[in-house]
């Protein structure tokens, strides 16, 4: 699903049209493991790096320690929209199971059966997936993308429906 913009370059693509090994860097950037708006000195990249060269052909269940020893390993924060009663509680996941996680998704043999099932899934004429990740293949960021294609796959499709 790439998207030309207006001009008829391509804009975006989405995770499904990438590689294992594309997707797997486009997972480990710091702008797809925390997509909250923090203050720029926040910067994952070097964390994301260390724990994957880490992590790199291991388990977490081959450390010495084991994931389900640890409960609450995720960082909590609280997030307010409106400045006054919208609080709403996130979490960051642990860099090392999120790394886990990334590699264990875009494995080439599970990154096949991942692209092959939403092909199925895309196939079905009422079924229409918007929030699929997408990567932007312009100067807007990835989320900017990901907001526009659900306002325009969304919000403008609903309106024509009315």
């Amino acid at each position: 699903m790439v998207s030309p913009d207006i001009q008829g370059n391509l804009s975006e693509r989405s995770i499904l049209e990438m590689t294992s090994a594309q997707a797997r860097t486009f997972l480990l950037k710091p702008e797809s493991y925390c997509t909250v708006d923090l203050p720029i000195y926040f910067d994952f990249t070097k964390l994301l790096s260390s724990v994957s060269k880490e992590l790199v052909g291991k388990s977490l269940a081959d450390l010495s320690s084991k994931p389900s020893d640890h409960e609450d390993v995720n960082y909590a924060m609280l997030s307010n929209k409106d400045g006054r009663h919208a609080w709403r509680p996130l979490q960051l996941i642990h860099p090392a199971l999120y790394v886990s996680l990334v590699e264990g998704l875009t494995s080439t043999d599970h990154w096949k059966v991942i692209r092959d099932r939403f092909g199925e899934f895309q196939r079905l004429p009422n079924f229409k997936c918007l929030s699929i990740p997408l990567q932007s293949l312009s100067t807007r960021r990835d989320k900017a993308a990901q907001i526009l294609n659900w306002w325009q796959g969304i919000e403008q499709s609903s309106i024509e429906c009315v």
